[in-house]
């Protein structure tokens, strides 16, 4: 699946492709298009999940500066193979744990769990905000969102 300018404008919850755009490249978020065609940008399934991490994280009144900062705590490669699973319904859940602290062995904190288990023990060893977005991608999956 393929999507627009538009569509992540709408999961990261901006009012305009382009005020979307002008933060993509001030913030630098990781977030690649996968082809052009007709002069239209066109962008893989992990740039909607990096979008709904956005949105969340606006619905918490984090500032988009904050935001980026905060997707940089997470193993964005364990998540987008998690992503590719989930996709092919080979795991259950999606869910991101952030950790509060900048300074946290990125190999040693776990970051993408496929069970609320592993989130629970995660959250008993660290300070982490967690994000379930098993719902969101699975909507989008089927186009209903």
């Amino acid at each position: 699946m393929l999507f627009t300018t538009k569509e992540l404008a709408f999961y990261a919850d901006y009012k305009t492709p382009e005020a979307f755009l002008v933060d993509k490249r001030r913030y630098q978020l990781p977030i690649i298009p996968s082809r052009k065609t007709n002069g239209q940008q066109l962008f893989p399934l992990r740039a909607v999940v990096i979008c709904l991490m956005l949105y969340r994280l606006k619905g918490w009144g984090v500032p988009m500066s904050c935001a980026a900062e905060l997707l940089g705590r997470i193993n964005l490669d364990q998540l987008f193979e998690t992503l590719d699973l989930l996709a092919a319904g080979q795991v259950d859940n999606l869910i991101i744990t952030i950790p509060a602290h900048p300074n946290l062995d990125e190999e040693d904190t776990k970051t993408i769990h496929t069970d609320l288990a592993t989130v629970q023990q995660t959250q008993n060893e660290i300070d982490v905000m967690h994000i379930n977005l098993t719902d969101l991608v699975q909507q989008v999956l089927k186009g209903a969102f």
